[in-house]
């Protein structure tokens, strides 16, 4: 059912809102009939500015006027170095513009920053074709996903302004993640689309696939031989149950000693399980649950790096017979005395 202009502009409103509601000093609607028809008074923008921010999306500017906000709206960051702010972006996400510029609004996640001295008919263009990608080809497409459509948003004010600059091209992994609308592609949150099963693939696609992985590797004597002795703990075969072996010796000591020390200085967290529904784009929600008390950690960045522990994932890789690529990162647990994970 397609929203009225009314219906869509006070929907537009809530969700603009609901980004601004936490912070202090946030702009309230002082008149409901003026500043829901604000948006056609052009010539009243610094009132409107003062008075019906959250109908206009104009909450920046209103932060930027009574408050000193900078233009990322983001007192957290003051006061950080540069140093903490490059370790945390993203590896592939574009630089900043440093030129001065106006702020747009949007229907689409956050206003967009537009740069004076950039290429304002483009930017224009761009705008324009959100709107219509947006509106046309999902709003309005009975085939889409309503969790795809409240989740692809421009999450960055600049992801515009990097559309223009061709980076939904050159930085396909974080604009089409962040600027889904500016980059008119919101495929990157549906993982059935973004990640499709290949037809001609032949890693565990047939019942049963599985069940090999672990006849060849309790077969063969080179695993037992090498990072033996092998245990079959449980099996289909001989306790009706799933399979689970142990190689006593698959990891060298001093593996081991790399993986705890990579595990201390990522630090541990308390152990969560996955929740019961997972979201659209194909990430994993999780809960503290009472029945597991352990914490963990996970093998990412410098301990995938580490020269150490490098043959530990070719061997995993040859083990298992499953790229690396498409294996789950390791996952390093601790357990004090007295912690436990139930059996389910």
């Amino acid at each position: 059912m397609m929203m009225t202009t009314d219906e869509k502009r006070v929907s537009d409103e809530r969700y603009y809102h609901y980004n601004f509601e936490r912070r202090d000093g946030f702009p309230k609607r002082r008149s409901v009939f003026f500043c829901y028809y604000a948006f056609f008074l052009p010539s009243s923008y610094e009132l409107v500015v003062e008075l019906c921010s959250p109908a206009c999306q104009t909450c920046e500017e209103y932060l930027q006027n009574h408050y000193n906000v900078d233009k990322d709206m983001d007192e957290e960051k003051e006061g950080d170095d540069d140093d903490d702010d490059e370790d945390n972006k993203d590896e592939d996400e574009p630089h900043e513009p440093e030129e001065p510029g106006v702020v747009v609004p949007s229907n689409w996640g956050v206003s967009q920053y537009m740069v004076e001295t950039g290429d304002i008919e483009k930017f224009q263009t761009i705008l324009s074709e959100t709107d219509r990608y947006m509106t046309m080809l999902m709003m309005e497409n009975p085939d889409t996903d309503e969790r795809v459509l409240s989740s692809c948003e421009n999450g960055d004010q600049f992801c515009t302004y990097w559309a223009v600059l061709g980076e939904c091209e050159t930085s396909q992994n974080y604009m089409h993640l962040h600027c889904g609308p500016a980059c008119s592609n919101c495929d990157r949150f549906d993982y059935h689309k973004r990640c499709p099963i290949p037809e001609d693939g032949d890693i565990l696609k047939e019942p049963g696939d599985l069940n090999k992985i672990f006849e060849r590797i309790v077969t063969d004597p080179y695993w037992a031989d090498t990072y033996g002795p092998l245990e079959i703990l449980s099996s289909p075969e001989s306790t009706d149950g799933p399979w689970i072996i142990t190689l006593e010796n698959f990891l060298k000591v001093e593996e081991c000693t790399a993986f705890i020390a990579e595990a201390e200085e990522e630090g541990y967290e308390r152990s969560e399980d996955e929740a019961d529904e997972d979201s659209i784009d194909g990430t994993l929600t999780s809960v503290q649950s009472d029945g597991r008390t352990s914490t963990n950690t996970w093998c990412f960045n410098s301990c995938m790096e580490n020269p150490m522990l490098k043959p530990v994932h070719d061997r995993l890789e040859t083990l298992t017979g499953v790229p690396n690529m498409n294996s789950e990162n390791l996952q390093l647990l601790k357990y004090e005395v007295g912690q436990f994970y139930e059996e389910q």
